[in-house]
């Protein structure tokens, strides 16, 4: 068996003042089901002067402060069992609304946790998928110059080699439906993998993971899917199509917003027979993201 997770942590705000390492020591267990655990939303400290976990001025529907050190510690916890990759889509800043301090040195990006036990066909390679265009200069679509970026790795499954990548979506305060950025992103998506396995002889099988910020009908998210170059020479598919998921928030995600879809999982058309599971898990004790994991 070969299982691979997913799951927005929210930057660790739902950690509790009485179990501050709640979130981690979560993160932790779930990182030894996987042989790969994508992470997005995740914090690294280079230097906090506010301490470990810090109140958003902007926190949006966060129900707690954001931990900071959240990279930090799972980096400390992992190191004897699993590679550690961290990547920042942009440092200085909290999250896409609100910067930090001039004195603070922060991390905002995505973390890849990978088994020591797996075997590594290429090392993770980052690409930035939306440029160095400042978003902002898009109406309704918000973040920073180069502020989205996805963490690609080959490993091998069952002795055969499979690209992961793991992806954070850009947002936009109008929502997630189509906007230019997005197609764009989904044309960056594809090249990022492209450029990954440009050097190998044969193309392997791929899969996207992630909180694309997506809707499974827009026009975005089918034009990914149709990318050869995005799925190692063949269209792709989307598990949550194939498994009737059109819900991937929890109970901590506001009844009031309008779309309740962002995290996919796609894979490339022949890696279907192999795909023994697909679940998505949404019981809320970390994130108003579910998880998503996939068993082969």
């Amino acid at each position: 068996m070969f299982s691979v997770g997913s799951q927005n942590t929210w930057s660790g705000c739902c950690a509790l003042e009485q179990v501050p390492d709640l979130v981690v020591k979560y993160l932790c267990e779930q990182a030894g089901r996987f042989e790969v655990f994508a992470l997005q939303e995740v914090h690294e400290s280079y230097c906090s002067p506010f301490g470990r976990f810090v109140a958003m001025k902007k926190p949006g529907h966060r129900p707690g402060p954001i931990d900071v050190e959240l990279g930090n510690r799972l980096k400390q916890l992992l190191k004897l069992t699993h590679r550690v990759y961290f990547h920042s889509h942009f440092v200085g800043a909290y999250h896409d609304y609100e910067r930090c301090p001039e004195n603070t040195k922060l991390g905002y990006g995505n973390m890849l946790l990978v088994k020591k036990s797996v075997k590594i066909g290429r090392p993770t390679t980052v690409h930035t998928i939306y440029g160095n265009l400042n978003l902002n200069t898009e109406k309704g679509v918000t973040g920073r110059p180069a502020a989205r970026s996805m963490q690609v790795v080959t490993v091998f499954c069952k002795d055969k080699p499979l690209t992961i990548g793991n992806i954070h979506g850009l947002h936009s305060r109008n929502g997630k439906g189509d906007i230019p950025a997005r197609t764009a992103q989904s044309l960056a998506i594809a090249h990022a993998i492209r450029n990954h396995q440009a050097q190998m002889e044969i193309k392997p099988p791929v899969m996207i993971i992630g909180d694309f910020n997506y809707l499974s009908q827009q026009e975005a998210m089918s034009s990914l899917l149709e990318r050869t170059e995005a799925f190692g020479g063949e269209v792709g598919v989307s598990l949550n199509d194939k498994y009737g998921v059109s819900d991937t928030r929890t109970i901590l995600y506001p009844e009031s917003k309008l779309h309740r879809e962002a995290d996919f999982t796609l894979v490339s058309k022949r890696m279907l027979p192999q795909i023994q599971s697909y679940d998505v898990f949404s019981d809320g004790i970390l994130s108003d993201h579910a998880r998503l994991e996939v068993i082969m």
